[in-house]
């Protein structure tokens, strides 16, 4: 057993008693979606749940765990990992995500890598790409928002 599927079996355990997360804070909303971070004995995570009274709830909800599902069956470290779909105290129902401390590419970019730098992130979404083509999943919303890049 690697040491990510013990944190998966311990955030199991732990997210269905009464021990609740903590330190929430809103980091970013969308039409659809509020990003939280939140914190669980000291560990970091990112919540993404629901915006709450939604004309389209249900649709969004189905969504939200098809979303679940198919992160939760994906292995790569490009990827985020997600370790549940549960009903929070405070944001509702939430895919539960690992927190990544990156940079949004767009903003990174800024910085002015250097061209290796560049080639290097870049090859690396592309096998990300790859990766997810091999498993017959299609990004649907691959921008550069949605891409952190990690120093």
């Amino acid at each position: 057993m690697n040491e990510d599927s013990g944190l998966s079996e311990n955030l199991s355990v732990l997210l269905n008693t009464s021990t609740q997360l903590t330190h929430y804070t809103l980091l970013y909303e969308t039409e659809r979606h509020r990003i939280y971070s939140a914190q669980l004995n000291g560990r970091r995570f990112i919540l993404k749940g629901l915006q709450k009274n939604h004309p389209q709830a249900d649709l969004l909800f189905h969504l939200l765990q098809r979303e679940f599902h198919l992160l939760e069956q994906l292995e790569n470290p490009y990827i985020v990992r997600a370790w549940q779909l549960v009903q929070d105290s405070q944001v509702g129902w939430c895919i539960v995500m690992e927190y990544i401390d990156g940079e949004p590419l767009n903003t990174w970019v800024t910085h002015h890598p250097s061209r290796e730098e560049r080639k290097q992130v870049l090859d690396e979404i592309l096998s990300v790409v790859q990766y997810l083509h091999s498993k017959q999943i299609i990004h649907g919303d691959i921008k550069p928002q949605n891409i952190l890049v990690c120093s």
